[in-house]
């Protein structure tokens, strides 16, 4: 037959796992709200990742324009320089032929002593 200390000790152990379930669930809460806060934050973490590669894109891109750009200052400055050097083959005349033209009957200027 059952006693009545027998009857005791289930009743000690039904009280420690109610105790131990109520624990649990208190822990389980606990857990789930900590799940659902981390995994806010995990989306927005993902959602900066996506505006930081969005961002990149648009930075690598005015990069390549810059560089597309000097690139074609590059080449205009090189035409130039091209089209300058041309024009300096190209005979001038000099400073004293300017200034002192010779005179048609071959006379030199007055200030010419010899």
């Amino acid at each position: 037959m059952i006693t009545l200390d027998q009857i005791k000790e289930l009743d000690i152990k039904v009280q420690k796992a109610l105790n131990l379930i109520s624990s649990l669930r208190e822990e389980n809460n606990s857990l789930k709200a900590k799940l659902g806060k981390y995994q806010k934050r995990i989306e927005e973490m993902e959602t900066l990742i996506t505006e930081f590669k969005n961002d990149q894109d648009e930075i690598e891109q005015g990069i390549m324009n810059a560089l597309a750009k000097l690139d074609q200052l590059e080449e205009d400055i090189t035409i130039d320089e091209a089209s300058e050097e041309k024009e300096t083959e190209e005979p001038e005349e000099t400073e004293e032929e300017i200034e002192e033209p010779e005179k048609q009957d071959g006379s030199t200027s007055e200030l010419d002593i010899f």
